[in-house]
Order: C-alpha cells, then sequence, then structure tokens
C-alpha cells in the first residue's frame, strides 16, 4: 500500500508541476494580449485624433486663402472701376464724339438699306401697282385677281428640290409680305422722325420715296389681305370635300 501512494506521488507530482506553469503561461499570455489591444485601441484613438486636427488645418488654410481672393478681387475691381472713371471722364468728349458718329452712321446704313429693299422690283407693292391699278380692276373680276396672286406666290416661291409641295409657297409668301409691310412701316416711322427734327438732309433721306409708302403700305396690305380671303375659302372648300365624302361613306 505504501508503494502504491509512493508511486503515485511520484508521477503526480511532475504532472502537477507542469499543469500550474501551463497556467501561468495561459495568463502570462492573456495580459500580454490584454496589453497588445489596449496598445492598439490607444493608438487607434490617437490617430483618429490626429486625423482630425489635420482635416481641422486644412479646412481653416483653405478657407483663410478663400477670403484672400475675394479681397484681391475685390480690390483689383475697385481699382479698374476706378480707372474706368477716369478714363471716362478724361475723354467723355472724344467717347461722345465717337457714339455719336456711330449713331449717325448707324441711320444712314439702315436708311439706305431700307430705301434699297422696297425699291427692288420684287416687292409684293410693285405687283399690286401692276395687277391692282383702277383699270384693271374695271376689267377683270377679283376672283381672277385672287388667282393671278395665287399663281404669282406659286411661280415665286416654289422650290426646285420640292416642286410638288403645295404649302411651302405661301409659307414663305406670309414671310415675306410680313416682312415688306413692316419695313414700309419702319421708313415712314424714320421719315416722320427725321422731319419733326428736320434732319432728312443730313441722313440722306430720301423724301419722295417716303411721300410714296404710305400707299405702298396700303398695296401690299391689300395683297395680303386677298391671300387670307383665298386661304380662308381654300380652308372651308377642302372641309366641306371632306364631309361630303364621308356623308357618301355613310350612304347618305
Amino acid at each position: 500500500m505504501i508503494g502504491v501512494l509512493f508511486l503515485a506521488g511520484t508521477v503526480f507530482s511532475p504532472s502537477y508541476t507542469w499543469w500550474k506553469k501551463s497556467e501561468q503561461y495561459q495568463t502570462d499570455n492573456s495580459d500580454e494580449k490584454n496589453k497588445n489591444i489596449n496598445n492598439i485601441s490607444i493608438n487607434t484613438t490617437v490617430n483618429s485624433t490626429a486625423s482630425a486636427q489635420i482635416v481641422d488645418t486644412v479646412v481653416s488654410a483653405v478657407k483663410e486663402e478663400v477670403e484672400h481672393i475675394k479681397e484681391q478681387v475685390s480690390a483689383s475691381f475697385e481699382m479698374l472701376t476706378l480707372i474706368a472713371k477716369e478714363l471716362i471722364w478724361e475723354y467723355k468728349w472724344r467717347l461722345g464724339l465717337m457714339g455719336s458718329a456711330s449713331g449717325y452712321g448707324f441711320l444712314v446704313f439702315k436708311n439706305q438699306q431700307l430705301k434699297t429693299y422696297l425699291t427692288h422690283p420684287y416687292r409684293w407693292h410693285y405687283w399690286a401697282s401692276m395687277n391692282l391699278n383702277p383699270r384693271i380692276l374695271r376689267l377683270r373680276s377679283t376672283n381672277d385677281l385672287v388667282w393671278n396672286l395665287i399663281r404669282e406666290i406659286q411661280s415665286r416661291y416654289t422650290s426646285a428640290q420640292c416642286p410638288d409641295d403645295f404649302i411651302l409657297p405661301f409659307m414663305r409668301f406670309i414671310e415675306e409680305i410680313e416682312h415688306e409691310i413692316n419695313a414700309l412701316k419702319t421708313y415712314i416711322r424714320f421719315g416722320n422722325t427725321f422731319e419733326y427734327l428736320n434732319i432728312s438732309n443730313y441722313v440722306f433721306f430720301d423724301q419722295n420715296l417716303h411721300k410714296q409708302c404710305n400707299g405702298w403700305l396700303e398695296q401690299a396690305e391689300t395683297v395680303k389681305a386677298m391671300f387670307l380671303h383665298w386661304i380662308a375659302d381654300y380652308k372651308l372648300q377642302q372641309h366641306a370635300r371632306r364631309l361630303r365624302f364621308q356623308l357618301l361613306l355613310k350612304g347618305w
């Protein structure tokens, strides 16, 4: 019995010693890991704080630079404004003369441009003067004159690329007759203003042409009215034809 106990004690003693050492090692390793984890957490916190400080520093620097640029731009604008005012004041007479010369040149140019446009034989008031004079009106019916106008429109504005397009010439006619009427009204206003200011001779304004413009305007508006009357009748006839065709299809 004593021998057995001695043998068991001999075997158990080294095992117990090994177990205690193993437990102590694990405890030491756990403490070391906890220290490392704490160090990592501390380092992470320190790094986050440092990053925030860097960002704040950069943002502050950018704001300061933007404010500095704004101040420079404002100062430059004020300087340019002051220089411009001084130049205008110093050269006011020259600038005034240049402005007057430019205005005078524009009036002369616009006057000649309108005169050239209105005296072109392709204008519709010329067609009206040849086809709507009292002698022609006594000899021909209104219906014949309207159809002459429609044929003239088709002849002038039919496109070589779209010869079968029936509507396009009418659209071009409306654009052209409106432009001609507006040009006549503008020339009449110019003439009235120049005569009121007594400067017609200074801008090379054709007073004889101005006297004819009221008659030309009336003729151009007559041509436009003839066309609008015809197009209204044409639409009514087309609508009546479609209506009759629909009634025939229904057996009425």
